[in-house]
């Protein structure tokens, strides 16, 4: 009997040994697949971010476009009025300063508009190649996730 409890008890303690290291194993897969997880969830993160960033600076974009038409619009006008107070001045009396200073106020005024219109040009060519570099980003970021789910699968 004594024999009985003895094998009984042995075999118990390997039983519950074995157990214990398939339990401590199976921890530590659930434990890195946690891991990896967290790790995709955190590039999915940055990945969000970059598509946040490209849509505001799209919007932005349109807004600089709409800006610079606006902008186009008044240089025109100004442009047209600057012709037309030069064309007065040409048919008017030698000497009047009133056409005179209609006319450079208005060259003036031309000129500002165009230049305007030169920056707002300028930043809108800026605003497209930071939208293709996002572009490219949310592009790279998404292959990195792909990998990273294709490893951890």
């Amino acid at each position: 009997m004594n024999r009985i409890l003895k094998t009984v008890s042995v075999f118990s303690i390997i039983v519950l040994t074995a157990m214990g290291a398939v339990a401590q194993k199976v921890d530590k897969d659930y434990i890195n697949s946690l891991k990896k997880e967290k790790e995709i969830l955190k590039e999915e993160t940055k990945l969000n971010a970059l598509k946040l960033k490209a849509a505001y600076e799209t919007i932005d974009l349109q807004k600089m476009m709409d800006d610079a038409e606006k902008l186009n619009k008044k240089a025109d006008d100004a442009m047209r009025t600057a012709k037309k107070h030069s064309a007065e001045m040409t048919n008017g009396e030698v000497g009047d300063e009133k056409l005179s200073k209609k006319a450079s106020r208005s060259a003036k005024d031309a000129s500002k508009y165009a230049n305007d219109v030169h920056k707002q040009t300028e930043k809108i060519a800026k605003s497209k190649k930071y939208i293709e570099q996002l572009e490219e980003d949310i592009r790279k970021q998404g292959l990195r996730i792909e990998d990273m789910k294709k490893n951890n699968a």
